[in-house]
């Protein structure tokens, strides 16, 4: 679950999840040994024409690609000046000084951009699988960057950005209006 944490050098959020849930990394790994049996099945049992080199290439292969699925993680964390966002191997810092705007929901209505109008846009989404919602955010240079996140009404406030000048308080006593 996420942590939202109150110290400067501390991030103010951070959740770190694997990108495959563990009952889908599960399964991937199942079939691939399933399929690795099946080969030396194949090979030893029913004796079908096969290199000899083709099963301890394919296990080598299968136990990279079982380890890579298991290990794969999405980490998101949200700090005064920052987001950071760690998906897989990539590793994605956002200045405060460069998110426009930010929007938060399900992500199949935030990434269509509503209403930010914007052509030529360079998207990136950071998604877990199975996530339905997240937080999305305009940045300079025509970039929009999704994530997906488990509690996106925490993240959505404590995105840093550049908000527009708040407009001066009007000078003097407010006006009053009746109510007829």
């Amino acid at each position: 679950m996420a942590t939202v944490f109150f110290q400067s050098m501390d991030p103010l959020y951070r959740e770190s999840r694997p990108i495959l849930p563990r009952n889908l990394a599960y399964l991937a790994a199942a079939v691939l040994i399933a399929t690795l049996a099946f080969m030396v099945f194949s090979q030893y049992v029913l004796e079908t024409a096969m290199p000899s080199w083709t099963i301890p290439v394919s296990a080598v292969v299968f136990i990279v690609i079982i380890v890579v699925i298991l290990v794969l993680r999405m980490d998101l964390e949200v700090y005064l000046d920052r987001v950071e966002i760690v998906y897989a191997f990539r590793r994605m810092v956002i200045d405060r000084s460069e998110v426009i705007d930010v929007r938060s929901g399900d992500l199949t209505e935030i990434r269509s951009y509503g209403n930010w109008n914007l052509k030529g846009v360079k998207h990136r989404l950071y998604s877990r699988v199975g996530d339905d919602d997240g937080v999305a955010m305009k940045l300079m240079g025509k970039r929009v960057v999704v994530v997906s996140t488990a509690d996106p009404e925490t993240v959505f406030p404590l995105i840093p950005r550049e908000d527009a000048p708040a407009e001066p308080a009007p000078e003097g006593p407010a006006e009053e209006t009746e109510d007829e």
